[in-house]
């Protein structure tokens, strides 16, 4: 069943990202959270390094940034596993550590690559990087609320999830 699981968050994912989203507008965050917060550190590490390397080849954009990209999700797991060790499943508590995380993530990536790789000026990396970065909060902030909880319950614990429960909860 964990498998079944895993391959459901995977795709889900996958899917998400194919939409005609907003930049850095991603699932990716929502479900590494609860899968690091409940799972093995490996398992959730996989499932972000799988996302962005399939992601990157069935978009023809794979490449030096998918290494980086899927490192340092890979390192957010770490983070996640961490920091929400021993936490109670809350929406507001993925809210805060994953914007928390986002930032992390972005300058980290926009700083490695942009001014490491491609020797742009730190500062005009950083000023460059801030519409990115609130788009990506924004996704943080939505799918942290509505997703992580969700999947926290039903893909990670095993709980049943019915759908009007669900919206009953979001009404409350």
């Amino acid at each position: 069943m964990k498998h079944l699981k895993f391959f459901v968050s995977l795709v889900l994912i996958l899917i998400v990202r194919m939409l005609p989203l907003p930049a850095n507008f991603e699932p990716i965050t929502a479900t590494i959270m609860p899968y690091s917060r409940r799972m093995t550190l490996w398992v959730s590490m996989l499932l972000a390094v799988l996302s962005i390397f399939l992601y990157d080849f069935i978009s023809g954009s794979f490449g030096v940034w998918s290494a980086f990209t899927a490192g340092s999700y890979a390192l957010l797991c770490l983070f996640f596993a961490w920091i929400l060790n021993g936490k109670a499943n809350n929406p507001m508590m993925y809210v805060l550590w994953g914007c928390v995380g986002t930032v992390l993530y972005d300058v980290v990536t926009a700083l490695v690559i942009s001014s490491g790789i491609y020797g742009q000026g730190v500062v005009e990396v950083l000023i460059m990087q801030v519409p990115f970065t609130i788009n990506h909060l924004l996704s943080t902030v939505v799918t942290g609320f509505l997703l992580s909880p969700v999947i926290d319950r039903w893909l990670v614990s095993g709980e049943k999830i019915v759908f009007r429960s669900f919206v009953s909860k979001l009404q409350s």
